[in-house]
């Protein structure tokens, strides 16, 4: 099971191949057949563990660096963290084989086959709702070969998903029938077959709309011309980033680069997350003339600290003051959010938005409110509070941007809302500082997901890199290596399109969830 874990690991590490995510449940299907419900958990705890450590052992080093231990101590919260991970495994596991039994007696099934049809649904529940730090799908698994990526424009990452397992399941039951009776029952037969062509039907079709993509792409740019998007990636060390000590340095960094980035005649130059390393203050429901720069209006600080006159589309920590009498959750008079903040070329303010997805542990503690000590373990942690709002930021020439703040790229639902409010472009601001080269990788990768899901330009500012150009079918246009500092400066065409997976990308989750209840409650005596 933990080389099985391994091999379904290697579809999502950088340069991993598709095809194993076809064939890896089959094996963890025939483990657990045989297991009891409570083995069958183990065996799948294993599994999953086993796929968490290999996919993700960058985590040693940030948590070192992060909460400032040592690497033994390191290795105990990183067994804790591969541990809790590994159970989104060892649950479906246990939720196939419970209720099989069951199943098989009900409706006269073979073993293999009502263990395959409780698997199915419950692998999809997990796939949509188990709670993960840094979110991973079975639609992911599918980057290196990008015609099978495209069907999650239209039921998104569970359509997909949907494929991917039912293939395994199918396959499992078809070559255990096989093995205990040397013969192939015609149902399972003509199911296998109603799959191969189903999986082929995905790869022409995929074919297809890449081909059809690029055309619209390409018509697009010809009548409405493109985007000059410029990014800067400074590469400022999570040791001297956001230091009051280093703030001329820091901002001389990224002024060098601004310098570079208008020789491209750029219409919008983007600064990774925080990189604008003042405060920015703002009433609730802020109008152009409220917000200030730590006491200064607005324009008039960006006019000293920034004076080239371009689109900017920064980041900073915002300070939202609340109206007298009202105080934050912490007991503050304000709200202090991660803010991705839009100004004109006169460094006029066109709006902002407030991060809503915070990062446990990164930009909050849980449960640091009731138990103190928490926070003091993890000094790096910040006290932020989300935002509630989701908005477009929009250019003076009409362009809707729709910005992704750090990891909320990683999660579906908030660009499918900027699909849904007519986004043009989307954009992501991050800093994967404390994370190293291979999660700087993976980051990329769940982000591309984004502009495949929404047939839209993702351009990524990341402090560290890698900083990137996604196209609508996923490939990368343009990229900026790890700690590599500089500027990427690539044409972008204006894609508003909202396809089905905005509307209906979590409906076969739902519909899994209602199939499993079901499953379960059909398996009693």
């Amino acid at each position: 099971m933990a080389a099985c874990g391994a091999a379904l690991a290697s579809c999502y590490l950088p340069g991993g191949h598709w095809l194993p995510y076809w064939f890896v449940f089959i094996p963890y299907l025939w483990v657990i057949e045989e297991k009891t419900p409570g083995k069958a958990l183990l065996m799948g705890w294993v599994f999953g563990s086993a796929a968490w450590l290999v996919g993700a052992p960058w985590m040693l080093k940030t948590i070192e660096v992060f909460l400032r231990v040592g690497p033994a101590q390191a290795s105990v919260f990183f067994a804790g963290f591969t541990a809790v991970h590994g159970f989104m495994f060892a649950l479906p596991a246990w939720a196939a084989r419970f209720p099989s039994a069951g199943l098989s007696r009900r409706f006269k099934l073979r073993s293999s086959s009502a263990l395959a049809l409780a698997f199915l649904p419950a692998m999809l529940v997990i796939d949509g709702y188990y709670p993960q730090l840094f979110p991973v799908r079975a639609a992911g698994s599918q980057l290196s070969h990008l015609p099978n990526l495209q069907l999650i424009e239209t039921l998104g990452n569970a359509g997909l998903g949907l494929l991917l397992l039912s293939f395994n399941a199918a396959l499992f039951a078809f070559l255990r029938a096989w093995t205990r009776e040397r013969a192939l029952p015609r149902g399972l037969a003509a199911g296998m077959l109603v799959l191969l062509a189903l999986a082929a039907g995905n790869e022409a079709y995929g074919r297809r709309r890449i081909a059809q993509v690029d055309a619209d792409i390409a018509a697009r740019a010809a009548s409405r011309g493109t985007l000059k998007v410029s990014i800067l990636q400074g590469s400022l060390a999570a040791e001297v980033k956001n230091l009051r000590e280093r703030f001329s340095a820091n901002l001389g960094r990224h002024l060098g680069l601004m310098d570079e980035a208008m020789k491209s005649a750029p219409d919008l130059v983007l600064w990774p997350e925080t990189t604008y390393e003042r405060v920015v203050e703002y009433p609730q429901g802020a109008k152009p003339q409220d917000v200030r720069v730590e006491g200064l209006p607005l324009p008039e600080a960006l006019r000293r600290d920034i004076p080239h006159g371009v689109h900017l589309l920064l980041s900073a920590i915002g300070e939202e003051e609340l109206a007298p009498g009202s105080f934050a959750p912490d007991g503050r008079p304000k709200k202090v959010h991660n803010i991705s903040l839009l100004v004109g070329p006169g460094k006029e303010f066109l709006g902002l938005i407030e991060k809503r997805h915070l990062i446990p542990f990164g930009e909050y503690m849980p449960l640091g409110g009731v138990f103190k000590r928490l926070k003091r373990m993890s000094p790096n942690t910040w006290n932020l509070t989300p935002g509630t709002r989701q908005e477009l930021l929009v250019m003076k020439d009409g362009t809707r941007i729709g910005v992704l703040i750090c990891y909320e790229d990683g999660l579906p639902e908030y660009s499918a809302g900027y699909s849904r409010l007519g986004a043009d472009l989307l954009v992501t601001q991050t800093s994967d500082t404390w994370f190293g080269p291979q999660m700087a990788e993976n980051h990329l990768r769940a982000g591309a997901l984004r502009a495949v899901e929404g047939r839209k330009y993702l351009a990524r500012a990341v402090n560290t890199g890698v900083s990137a150009v996604v196209d609508p079918v996923g490939r990368v246009v343009g990229r900026l290596e790890p700690d590599e500092r500089g500027v990427l400066s690539v044409p972008v065409v204006r894609m508003e399109a909202c396809p089905p997976q905005a509307r209906l990308g979590g409906l076969v989750y739902s519909l899994s969830l209602l199939l499993l209840i079901a499953v379960l409650l059909s398996s009693r005596p």
